[in-house]
């Protein structure tokens, strides 16, 4: 779960959706966002966005979820200023909620190195429901998430057009949630 990143999950045929429309608003889109008078051939910027796609959409969604999950009322006061710093674990059992997370990457189209043609947003909404998941916090840090599961959508935007609104595939939180995370923090 760790690894899985928006850009992993999104079908196929949904990620080529992206890539076109982005492409078709460097290509043909509004002033301020369109590269008048750039020479590329098709191959090229083709290959170009993919890559700038892939990577402006490389957000976790464990990270996503972690960072939501410290934003809840009954997370902060485990986690927060004030709370305990004694070794001991606390449990903030969670009833089914949802986590919205808005990222705004920035895809960058370049003539290799040397020149930087032209930024554009691709907006990025993360909705995660999460059902009936209790978080371990010790020392002010979520050390284990267990039971329930979570169903990731994600929204993607380009010039405010909505390009993608997917439900990605249900994820069952059955085990304990953070080795993959600790594994990878060591």
């Amino acid at each position: 779960m760790s690894d899985k990143t928006v850009s992993d999950t999104i079908p196929p045929a949904e990620f080529t959706m992206v890539v076109e429309a982005v492409k078709d608003a460097l290509t043909e889109g509004e002033p301020g966002v369109r590269v008048a008078g750039a020479a590329l051939d098709s191959g090229t910027l083709q290959k170009s966005v993919a890559q700038a796609v892939e990577s402006a959409l490389s957000i976790s969604l464990f990270d996503a979820l972690l960072k939501g999950w410290y934003g809840l009322r009954a997370v902060r006061k485990l986690t927060g200023d004030e709370g305990p710093v004694d070794g001991k674990p606390r449990v903030a059992a969670i009833a089914t909620h949802k986590v919205r997370i808005t990222h705004r990457p920035a895809i960058h189209l370049s003539l290799g190195e040397v020149a930087d043609l032209h930024k554009i947003e691709v907006p990025v909404t993360l909705n995660i429901e999460v059902g009936g998941v209790a978080l371990t916090v010790t020392d002010r840090k979520i050390v284990k998430a267990t039971a329930g599961y979570i169903q990731p959508r994600v929204t993607v935007s380009v010039e405010k057009l909505k390009v993608v609104d997917t439900a990605l595939p249900q994820i069952d939180l059955s085990g304990d949630l953070l080795d993959e995370m600790q594994a990878t923090d060591a």
